[in-house]
């Protein structure tokens, strides 16, 4: 490993130029990579992994709130023939349908601003490491992709 890297170097202070700074530059990109997200950056993990896609909200709209069945009704009262038994099941049945709602809206938000925050944080990560590779190196290496 090269030593003459200072423990406080930036990422920009080590340019790969060749395989003589490779030992360097390696330490200094692997240590400016949060560990969580260095198996996506790391050039000598052989793993292919694809970039997470945005979740898709779901297509789920809030039930709607219970109404009577059929007949006139006030506010604490019940239409022609509904039992009391017949409403707390329609309550109970809409509660299950908004917590249902709430739960796949919770974890779609959720995947979102993890994903938002991936990116991020993957873009910065990049842009930041292609400015410590020389700019011959990078064509060379650019020339190689299929």
């Amino acid at each position: 490993m090269a030593s003459s890297i200072s423990a406080k170097a930036s990422v920009k202070d080590v340019l790969l130029s060749d395989q003589s700074t490779w030992d360097g530059w390696y330490e200094n990109i692997k240590g400016s990579v949060p560990d969580y997200l260095w198996k996506y950056f790391d050039p000598d993990d052989a793993a292919i992994f694809v970039e997470p896609i945005p979740p898709v909200e779901p297509l789920i709209e809030p039930p709607p709130h219970p109404a009577p069945t059929s007949g006139p009704t006030t506010r604490n009262s019940q239409p022609p023939g509904e039992t009391p038994e017949h409403r707390a099941g329609r309550e109970s049945k809409y509660k299950e349908d908004m917590d249902m709602y709430f739960k796949r809206h919770t974890i779609y938000r959720d995947a979102r601003k993890e994903w938002e925050y991936y990116h991020a944080v993957q873009t910065k990560l990049r842009d930041k490491i292609q400015a410590t590779v020389a700019k011959q190196k990078a064509a060379k290496l650019r020339a190689n992709l299929p």
